[in-house]
């Protein structure tokens, strides 16, 4: 049997048992909890978040604040790349697009110009 991808942050609560795959059990009270689905395609956390919210607030609470954490370090990155990116965004464009003030020397030049 293969070791499955647990990337999720609430396997730092809850390991698979070693006897049933389909089923996990809390390391907090060691309750044995199934895993969802019909085959290891369809595991899911679901039902161990629901545990934990359930029964364990401070460490669902802590498990809710690892995946805050995971997901602003993941928009940052993401918006990191967006800034580096060659194609430009809305927000540029939008920018780019607005008016030029009254008194912005830039338009004196341009009507002038024209």
């Amino acid at each position: 049997m293969s070791t499955p991808k647990l990337s999720s942050k609430i396997w730092n609560f809850f390991t698979i048992n070693a006897e049933d795959e389909s089923k996990a059990n809390c390391d907090v009270c060691n309750k044995r909890l199934t895993r969802g689905g019909r085959n290891a395609r369809s595991y899911g956390t679901s039902a161990l978040i629901i545990h934990l919210r359930s029964f364990h607030h401070s460490e669902y609470d802590e498990y809710t604040r690892s995946t805050e954490s995971h997901k602003r370090k993941r928009d940052d990155e993401e918006d990191s790349k967006r800034k580096h990116s060659k194609q430009g965004n809305l927000d540029y464009f939008i920018e780019k697009m607005t008016p030029f003030g009254q008194n912005d020397p830039r338009k004196h030049a341009i009507t002038k110009s024209i």
